[in-house]
Formats: structure tokens, sequence, C-alpha cells
């Protein structure tokens, strides 16, 4: 039954605008370290690699200011947050010519990195109709991601039009 599910969300997701938000970004990655025992089912499509709770456990949870490429950024940054987050630690190198490749939306430093030792993580990536985050834009009050992704699924509903 279970697999059942994750070909259902296959199926939906092979040429419609999918979003994905933390765990949904860990779904939509092609790679993913620090699994469950076991493993878990992906959806896949991103040709990026994902870890599961980079940040630390519920308690280091936190929040950020972001400057979204994506988004118009002149009134303000975007406010982040991030609930036991995983970190999109690298973009691969799509399997299928025919694929876009990875656009990197946005980045942050590492909060829980020293000075000395600075990194740098993904927190927003886009492949085609794919979207993936690793923080929560739904617990803001600020549309700008929410209407980035609304115009997403537009030029792909164009895109299907013209074909």
């Amino acid at each position: 039954m279970r697999q059942q599910k994750v070909d259902l969300m296959i199926l939906f997701c092979t040429g419609n605008p999918t979003w994905g938000t933390c765990a949904g970004c860990i779904l939509l990655s092609n790679q993913v370290t620090a699994q469950k025992l076991g493993g878990q089912p992906l959806i896949g499509g991103m040709d990026i690699s994902v870890q599961r709770n980079y940040f630390g456990r519920q308690v280091a949870s936190f929040e950020a200011d972001l400057a979204l490429d994506a988004l118009d950024m002149k009134s303000k940054p975007f406010p982040g947050i991030f609930i036991r987050a995983p970190a999109i630690l690298d973009v691969l190198q799509p399997n299928d010519s025919s694929k876009p490749p990875v656009k990197i939306l946005g980045q942050i430093a590492n909060p829980n990195k020293a000075a000395e030792q600075p990194e740098t993580i993904v927190v927003a990536a886009q492949q085609g109709n794919m979207v993936a985050t690793i923080f929560h834009p739904e617990l803001t009050t600020d549309t700008r991601f929410h209407e980035y992704f609304v115009e997403v699924a537009r030029k792909n509903k164009a895109q299907k039009t013209l074909s």
C-alpha cells in the first residue's frame, strides 16, 4: 500500500508543478544522506543531494532572514523558518540530458558553524517545474514564495498549452 502511494505521487509529479518544503524537499531529491533506518521511499526528480535533520533536533530549529534570488527583495528579506530542517548539500549532474539544470534560488550561512569554518547551505532550488525549500514559507505571512510557485505553475500550463 505504501509503495502504491509513492507510485501515485511519482506519477503526479512527473510533468506537474510540484513544490516540496522541508520533508517534501527530501522526497523530491534524487539522493538522501542520514536516512531513516532502512531507508525511505523517494519521489525523486530533482538532481539534488539532501541530508535529513542537518541542523539538529527540534530544539535547534531557528529563524533567519533570507535573500532569495527568485523573489523581489527590494522591500525586505524573506523570513525563513527552519524546523528540524534538512540541507541541500549538493547539486548533482542530471542523468538525463533533456532535463534543465538545477537553479539555486537562495543560500544561507550555516548558523551552527564558527566564523573560521563558514559553510553555505542551499535553502531553495528549482529544476524545471519542481521547487524545493528546506524552510517553511507556509508558516509566515509573507506570500512572495507562494506567488513565485504560482508563476512556475502558470508557465508550466502555458508550455503544455503550446505543445
